[in-house]
């Protein structure tokens, strides 16, 4: 085996011709482009994902259980639970509110706050505190609203507004949520709820949030006495993550193509170099290289040609995940996309699962090359030695 990895050396980078010198280059720099390219996007779908799914579970909650009735024993019990990190009472009312002449359609969520809901929402808040309303930050700015002024909220079943002091300010991010959300202490809207006969629910978070299937079960099976209903943050959110899912592997098939691409120069230049060593070829099967040793020779070199053009794109993407991730100079428009930066998360098992594909082609496309040069015949490629 050391003679054909020798020979595999000297056959691709201590060739005669500079020709095919050039050629394995480009054969591997279009391999380590696509790699590349690879590697980076599926890094931007996962960051994606990732950063729409902690600003999203920040907001919304894990698991949400709907309520007969208001019964704050019942969250009690819930927090009781196994996997449950918290429980709290909390409803959602479409409604419109105004300031001044201003009207605009908004969603009031009304949550009851205790010490360890107002931790997460700590970090989303900019500025203020729990003791009034919390406005989305790009709803602030719409209605020209500050800290400590009044806005009014229309009651959606008689239509009468009813004045409420502006608490916080906050932002997750997310154009969606922060110019059209308005969340309030449970307490302070408890009788507006009332009169809106709105749904009671009851928002939970768990420790683990992949483990919400299994709690929303257990919350099932103990016939909790109140809870009509339970969906998880899966079920809520289906539509999206799944475009999410759809879209990464979309792209992973249709990327993986510029690979496949890449890997016909590899072909094409183990042919042009099997053409041209077919005297070496002959050489070499005349003093014992059998069939098996010719057909490894050439595929060996192939699989350098990929591991050296993988390696270059692992190495480039890695590095330009770097970038991305840690400067976030590509900035997009909020009101279209749910952030306002290219967000980068590097997946380590999609990086080897590329780096796999890249060397599979590599080998796949140098074995027709090499079972011809393993076919060669020493009297024909001697005859005019």
């Amino acid at each position: 085996m050391k003679v054909e990895f020798w020979l595999a050396y000297k056959f691709i980078f201590r060739g005669k011709s500079k020709h095919i010198s050039f050629i394995s280059c480009i054969s591997f720099l279009g391999l380590a482009l696509g790699i590349c390219v690879l590697i980076v996007v599926l890094g931007v779908m996962n960051g994606f994902d990732k950063n729409l799914t902690e600003k999203l579970l920040g907001f919304n909650f894990h698991l949400i259980a709907y309520l007969e009735e208001p019964d704050s024993q019942i969250a009690q019990k819930v927090r009781k639970l196994n996997l449950v990190e918290n429980a709290v009472l909390c409803s959602q009312v479409q409604t419109a509110a105004r300031k001044d002449k201003t009207i605009v359609p908004v969603v009031l969520e009304a949550v009851d706050f205790n010490s360890e809901e107002k931790k997460v929402w700590s970090k989303y808040l900019e500025k203020g505190n729990f003791g009034g309303l919390l406005i989305g930050k790009v709803l602030a700015k719409n209605l020209h609203l500050n800290l400590g002024e009044e806005i009014e909220i229309f009651n959606p079943k008689t239509f009468k507004p009813q004045k409420f002091k502006v608490g916080g300010l906050f932002s997750f991010g997310i154009y969606d949520l922060d110019s059209s959300f308005i969340v309030s202490p449970y307490s302070l809207v408890n009788n507006f709820l009332e009169e809106a006969e709105a749904l009671p629910l009851l928002g939970i978070r768990i420790e683990n949030i992949y483990q919400a299937e299994k709690v929303k079960a257990n919350l099932i099976s103990q016939g909790i006495s109140g809870i009509s209903l339970a969906r998880t943050w899966a079920e809520l959110n289906q539509t999206l993550f799944s475009a999410l899912k759809l879209e990464k592997i979309t792209m992973f098939v249709i990327l993986s193509l510029i690979i496949l691409v890449a890997c016909f120069n590899i072909f094409a230049t183990q042919t042009v170099r099997v053409v041209e060593k077919s005297k070496d070829i002959g050489i070499l099967k005349s003093v014992g290289l059998n069939k098996t040793s010719v057909n490894f020779l050439f595929s060996i070199q192939g699989l350098i040609l990929g591991f050296i053009g993988v390696g270059l794109g692992a190495g480039l993407g890695l590095f330009l995940c770097f970038i991305l991730e840690k400067f976030h100079f590509i900035k997009l428009p909020s009101k279209i996309y749910y952030i306002d930066y290219l967000p980068v998360l590097i997946d380590y098992r999609d990086v080897v699962l590329v780096c796999l594909v890249g060397l599979g082609f590599s080998l796949l496309f140098s074995l027709s090359p090499a079972i011809k040069a393993s076919n060669v015949e020493e009297a024909k490629a001697l005859r005019y030695e």
